[in-house]
């Protein structure tokens, strides 16, 4: 045995070739070997007992592949010779009907129920797949449909169900009768499976040329190579007392905690973290791979066995000597853009660094080839990476801030230095990348952006005045050219009728009609002047003072004095933007005279309110109400409602109508306050006045 844990068998301790293909231990405690040449030996007691098989004809030379010992004690050969089995140490053929002559039996095993399985090769690709049932051989292929490929493995699991492996990389497995194809689609890889094994926790296991799977939720996952197996390939899979897993690879053997696989499992680019022993731990050669045939084996005392292409080689997972010294670790240097820098705690690296460079080492004396590394760099890498036996880690184009740098390692038996070393350092930041600079930056661009703002809402809000100003002005021309000649020609026509009603008799047939015209003149005069007054300005003195304005409406009306009438305010008032508090006004005082017209109530009152969230008018009265008809589309002829909703709706304000049969109407009207308010709408993009006013922002094209 060498000190490194494994004793190695072959010619010269007295095994019977140094090809060997097949390990498998019987019930009483007899390890088989079986080579590829012939070659049969035994291992009991610290010996080795070498035996021949006799040729099965003059033209054959015997050749093993495969070798099973079953539950219940019996041996069975599989080869070129067919089937053979032992008794009282030697070995003899079984006949199966109907297999051709140069036929081989690549596999034997043997189910729960004492049926016997064996795949056989018979020169196609296909090959055959036999059961031996109460003394009667079944072909498989007949009964269901299979993979048209050969089958290497059969797996016997605890709960009675058969495995059978494919080259293709298939897998079925037969639950009594029943059958189960697992394929790529789920999740298997193409390529040859060399061994199918189970654990203590019931999980199956499949080794190939692709790596290795296990079978979850009836979907297999597959690990790599690109996960930390040793090679492309997995022939062997052994568990020892421990739990941990030994699979033997195409470059090593290795150690691993089945917690460490759940981990590769659950992550893709997990790589897990093990102890791979190959020729530097005096194993003869590598593991067998390609064949499969049960190339390795634990015995009852807990030792693994493994064939190897040069012998057999043996280790006791409880006795082997471990490596309990974690390495020290150590932070060398820093290259910063080809500058070679000491890494010492605080370093500043320049602004801009392009390329950086951490160099790291760990000492182990025993194996210092097998030192794994995992690095995280502090406020970059989200993970730790690694395993990895490089001892550089290399950054490009990082962003200028503080970082931590933390390396860890383990040894060749995987015992790791969690504190391992750490190195602070920062990485300047150029001018245009501090702060301050982004800041200012910041700062240039809102005032930029105010500025213009500012400047171009002043242009825009002259523009809206000057508008104002001259429709304003039309308004009051037309109003004057309406009171000068159209009211006055009435009023002339007016006197005139009046004359000549005067003078025809009483008794006259004509007196009625001209009384019925006299009493129309009448109502288009006070209609017409109702209406120049509207054209005119609201308000004479200060423009913003709603409730002056809507107090003299009563006045301009000339109103009978029976009906209560009141204006109350309420809030702080606010200057109005001049468009907004003109068109409030037409609404609240078209309001107004329809109270005082049609609603024949003995009280009205006005309520203008100045809130934070914007300007309010409610006009009620408790008159007769309107009727839900016409409340709802209007008396033909008349656009008093339908105007006042135009007029809301084109400031973006909101008119609600309140009225019911003898409880009066109530009319508000509420405007938000980045409209109304004129210090609120300076705050405020241009565009909200595009918005409520697109016509006269149009016309200024």
């Amino acid at each position: 045995m060498k000190d490194d844990g494994f004793t190695v068998y072959s010619l010269r301790e007295g095994l019977g070739s140094n090809h060997i293909r097949t390990i498998h231990e019987d019930d009483e405690g007899v390890l088989w070997f079986g080579s590829y040449d012939g070659g049969l030996s035994r291992f009991k007691d610290g010996k080795f007992v070498g035996s021949t098989l006799l040729p099965y004809s003059p033209s054959d030379s015997s050749r093993i592949l495969s070798l099973y010992a079953s539950p219940a004690g019996q041996v069975w050969l599989g080869g070129s010779f067919t089937l053979a089995k032992e008794g009282h140490g030697t070995f003899s053929f079984v006949d199966i009907p109907g297999v051709e002559s140069g036929a081989m039996v690549e596999a034997v095993a043997e189910d729960k129920a004492g049926d016997l399985w064996v795949t056989i090769s018979t020169g196609s690709v296909i090959g055959r797949i036999l059961r031996r049932h109460s003394g009667e051989w079944a072909d498989l292929r007949a009964q269901t449909a299979l993979p048209p490929y050969r089958s290497r493995i059969l797996h016997a699991d605890a709960v009675g169900r058969m495995w059978l492996g494919f080259e293709n990389g298939d897998v079925v497995v037969f639950d009594r009768e029943a059958s189960r194809l697992y394929s790529t689609k789920d999740g298997l890889r193409s390529g040859r499976v060399l061994v199918i094994a189970e654990d203590r926790e019931r999980h199956v296991w499949i080794g190939g040329e692709s790596g290795l799977s296990r079978l979850g939720q009836d979907r297999f996952v597959t690990l790599t190579e690109d996960n930390g197996l040793p090679g492309s390939s997995v022939s062997g899979i052994l568990e020892d007392d421990d739990g941990n897993l030994w699979l033997a690879g195409a470059l090593g053997i290795l150690r691993v905690k089945p917690q460490e696989l759940d981990k590769a499992f659950a992550s893709a680019a997990y790589r897990v973290e093990g102890v791979t022993f190959d020729a530097t731990d005096g194993l003869p050669g590598l593991p067998r791979q390609k064949t499969p045939f049960p190339t390795a084996t634990r015995a009852a005392d807990g030792r693994l066995w493994f064939a190897t292409t040069g012998g057999v080689a043996v280790i006791d997972p409880r006795r082997y000597p471990r490596n309990a010294l974690a390495p020290p670790v150590k932070i060398e240097r820093v290259i910063a853009d080809d500058r070679n820098l000491e890494a010492s705690a605080g370093l500043r690296l320049r602004p801009n660094t392009k390329r950086l460079e951490l160099h790291y080492a760990a000492l182990s004396l025993t194996a210092p080839e097998r030192v794994r590394f995992r690095y995280k760099l502090e406020g970059y890498d989200a993970d730790w990476q690694g395993p990895v036996s490089a001892r550089t880690a290399t950054y490009t184009n990082l962003p200028p801030r503080n970082y931590r740098f933390h390396v860890i390692a383990c040894n060749n038996d995987g015992i790791w230095n969690e504190e391992g070393a750490a190195l602070e350092f920062a990485i300047l930041p150029a001018l245009y990348q501090t702060r301050a600079f982004l800041l200012l930056c910041a700062v240039a661009a809102a005032c930029l952006v105010g500025a213009g703002f500012r400047l171009r809402l002043r242009q825009v809000r002259s523009r809206l005045q000057l508008q104002f100003r001259e429709r304003l002005a039309e308004r009051t021309r037309i109003a004057q050219e309406l009171h000068d000649t159209l009211l006055q020609g009435f009023l002339s026509a007016s006197m005139q009728l009046h004359v000549v009603a005067d003078h025809v008799p009483a008794e006259s047939a004509e007196k009625p009609r001209l009384n019925r015209v006299l009493e129309l003149m009448r109502s288009v005069i006070e209609e017409g002047r109702n209406a120049v007054k509207g054209l005119r300005s609201p308000t004479a003195g200060n423009q913003d003072d709603l409730e002056q304005a809507f107090s003299r409406v009563r006045e301009e009306l000339d109103a009978k004095e029976g009906i209560d009438f009141r204006v109350i305010g309420e809030g702080q008032a606010r200057p109005l933007d001049a468009l907004i508090r003109d068109e409030v006004y037409r609404i609240g005082r078209e309001a107004v005279v329809n109270a005082f017209q049609h609603s024949g109530a003995k009280g009205i009152e006005v309520e203008v309110e100045f809130a934070a969230k914007g300007l309010r008018i409610a006009v009620r009265d408790d008159g007769r109400g309107i009727d839900p008809q016409l409340l709802q589309s209007g008396r033909e002829g008349h656009w008093g409602l339908a105007g006042m909703r135009e007029r809301a709706k084109r400031i973006g304000g909101q008119l609600q109508v309140w009225s019911g049969a003898d409880t009066g109407t109530e009319v508000e009207l509420s405007v938000p306050s980045r409209i109304a308010f004129r210090a609120q709408a300076r705050g405020r993009p241009w565009r909200w006045l595009a918005r409520l006013y697109p016509g006269r922002l149009d016309a200024r094209k």
